[in-house]
């Protein structure tokens, strides 16, 4: 690399947190890291079920989360996103696991 290529490389402009992605994964590294520091607090939410990473209907990574009812009161109880990332609500009932002896 000569110095002018060096010097251009210094000022390309770096990927921010959020387009970083995991590899092989489509998911951006700071959906996963806002979902972590998130998701107990996310989990002890009356009605949700469930929690992960996902994507808009626009390809956006979200933070998708599974509620057992889509009423209005549970709809007050969630963000509609967490730090600039878009939280996606899928109503997949109550979930219980099964003794499997």
């Amino acid at each position: 690399m000569n110095l002018i290529q060096a010097v251009i490389a210094a000022f390309k402009q770096q990927p921010s947190a959020r387009e970083r992605h995991v590899a092989g994964t489509g998911v951006t590294v700071a959906t996963t890291e806002i979902l972590s520091r998130n998701a107990e607090r996310l989990m002890r939410t009356k009605g949700v079920m469930s929690v992960g990473v996902g994507r808009t209907p626009h390809g956006e990574p979200a933070i998708v989360i599974g509620t057992d009812r889509m009423d209005a009161e549970a709809a007050e109880a969630l963000p509609t996103e967490l730090e600039g990332i878009p939280i996606i609500r899928h109503q997949i009932g109550h979930v219980e696991a099964q003794d499997v002896r």
